[in-house]
């Protein structure tokens, strides 16, 4: 792998670690605010949120849209 190639593996590998991140925190705090609720009721509320992607789902979503924000600029303009 090329330094470029290797660069932009690394920067996507840290997105995921703070999505994951961002997932443990949320994940603590839903619990912590479901003290004294059943688990029927946490899922009930979370199948009310849910988004349209799910589980590794998420990190193929982050990696198409930054794709296709990556090609919607790319005829417009030169990364700086």
């Amino acid at each position: 792998m090329e330094d470029y190639e290797k660069t932009v593996h690394e920067i996507l590998e840290n997105m995921h670690i703070k999505i994951e991140e961002a997932i443990c925190v949320c994940d603590y705090k839903l619990n912590k605010i479901s003290t004294g609720k059943r688990y029927r009721d946490l899922s009930r509320a979370l199948k009310a949120s849910s988004p349209v992607f799910c589980g590794v789902e998420y990190r193929i979503a982050c990696h198409n849209e930054l794709l296709k924000r990556s090609n919607s600029r790319q005829a417009n303009e030169v990364i700086k």
